[in-house]
């Protein structure tokens, strides 16, 4: 699926009051509901991170963290080191709300089922890329706080 991404200096697009200095977000949206379509955003996603890789890894860099925040509807990948305290430069954002919407609405059994499908296509997408497997990088998931992360 191609998204159309747009560039946000030290502003997250899609988050209210989060400002990071020294930080661009790679952002796109989609309408996306449908089980085949969004794990066709996510995978474009994960491509549009792994462009980034090259530039954002460091020595200090222990971690490729993939977040959904339910509150946004966005799905957020970053490099971060081993603290999960300073993210590389460059993040990869995209907002899916009209999935967040019909996830709203059909409850918490719904949302949960959504999550483990969501790891799975991270995983399966990540266990296959030649890209990724490059870096010695954890591929972590999060839809809380940094502090509770799951190995992807």
């Amino acid at each position: 699926m191609t998204l159309s991404w747009q560039i946000h200096e030290d502003q997250h697009p899609f988050a209210i009051n989060e400002t990071v200095a020294e930080h661009r977000y790679h952002a796109a949206e989609s309408s996306a509901t449908e089980e085949s379509a969004v794990k066709d955003v996510v995978e474009a996603a994960l491509a549009q991170a792994e462009t980034l890789l090259d530039r954002n890894v460091t020595n200090a860099s222990l971690f490729f963290m993939v977040t959904w925040s339910p509150r946004e509807g966005a799905l957020t990948l970053s490099v971060t080191d081993a603290d999960k305290a300073k993210d590389a430069p460059d993040l990869v954002t995209c907002r899916l709300a009209a999935l967040n919407e019909q996830l709203q609405e059909d409850g918490e059994s719904a949302y949960q089922d959504f999550i483990g499908k969501l790891q799975f296509w991270i995983k399966d997408y990540l266990s296959t890329s030649t890209a990724f497997m490059n870096y010695s990088l954890v591929a972590v998931f999060t839809d809380a706080s940094r502090n509770r992360c799951q190995i992807v």
